[in-house]
């Protein structure tokens, strides 16, 4: 979770996971609490899949307009089909 000093405006969500060693579905959630909200608003959910023998490196960068955000919250599942290891390289956001 990040939280700001001061409210922003957030553009886009850009960031990195890899996973060399196991086949897996991961899912991140992008939440946000905005300007007097008391409740999380979803900015989006994106899952992709790993495996060792293809796909091991996934890079997102998600466009939105978000205003006001107070709190940005980033959730990882690192496996929809049990457990795992939740995998993120790089996480950025853009004003």
């Amino acid at each position: 979770m990040l939280v700001f000093d001061e409210p922003m405006n957030i553009s886009r969500c850009a960031f990195e996971a890899e996973d060399r060693d196991f086949e897996r579905t991961q899912e991140v959630c992008a939440e946000y609490l905005a300007g007097d909200a008391t409740s999380y608003r979803r900015a989006f959910i994106q899952e992709f899949n790993f495996s060792p023998s293809g796909a091991i490196y996934q890079n997102e960068s998600i466009a939105m307009t978000l205003s006001d955000v107070r709190r940005f919250r980033l959730t990882i599942r690192p496996h929809k089909s049990g457990h795992g290891f939740a995998t993120l390289t790089s996480l950025r956001l853009y004003r």
